[in-house]
């Protein structure tokens, strides 16, 4: 999500939100993702962990001898 996603869905100042996704990233629920000043972009990191383990397994079982 942007910041402009946050302000779009809860109707909050840019501010509010910025300061929202600042705390959510402090905590470890959210991560930034692009690394950059702007045009940031966070995601939920539990989320991407749990992607990123079914794509392991996923792709072992494909490439696991029959």
């Amino acid at each position: 999500m942007t910041g402009e996603d946050v302000v779009s869905l809860v109707g909050a100042s840019s501010s509010a939100a910025y300061e929202a996704l600042a705390v959510l990233e402090r905590s470890g629920v959210l991560g930034e993702v692009t690394g950059r000043r702007r045009d940031r972009l966070w995601v939920v990191t539990d989320v991407v962990g749990e992607l990123e383990d079914l794509q392991r397994r996923v792709t072992a079982r494909l490439t696991a001898p029959a």
